[in-house]
């Protein structure tokens, strides 16, 4: 048996922001951790299945190389690899778009990094790469398409 399908399969809500706004970013940026979130729960069910078939496989005498080629896709140590690397970048992101909410209302380096238990100078770095990815993505939405950047 599989964990239901991947997180990744299922309908997404659009971000959103007061009625007549533009879209949220920092809220944009959360449904983005929470759906990396989602996709973490269901790797972790899918390593519990995982060890419960390769705790059987053993018990029968297979060998490991015998074992991988029997297992079902995704293997886990590919679904691992890929729902980290998703799980950090959606971290990040929402640090930065929190911390750039914050600043436009007038916070402090000082004090956002207060808040997020960093330095004024990591806080700095922060809304300078956050900077960076807004006007990256205003660049490539605004590019021609199939031009190339």
């Amino acid at each position: 048996m599989r964990p239901r399908g991947d997180p990744d399969d299922r309908p997404r809500r659009a971000p959103s922001g007061a009625e007549g706004t533009a879209p949220d970013l920092t809220l944009a940026a959360l449904d983005d951790l929470v759906a990396a979130g989602e996709r973490m729960a269901w790797l972790l069910a899918l390593i519990g299945e995982h060890a419960e078939e390769m705790h059987a496989d053993r018990r029968q005498g297979l060998a490991y190389r015998d074992i991988v080629y029997r297992e079902s896709r995704p293997l886990v140590v590919e679904a691992l690899t890929d729902t980290i690397a998703r799980f950090e970048a959606a971290g990040t992101r929402f640090r930065q778009a929190k911390a750039a909410a914050l600043r436009a209302e007038g916070l402090t380096l000082e004090e956002i990094g207060g808040l997020f238990g960093l330095t004024r100078q990591r806080i700095s770095e922060l809304l300078l790469a956050a900077s960076r990815e807004r006007q990256d993505g205003r660049e490539s939405h605004s590019a021609a398409p199939g031009s190339v950047r």
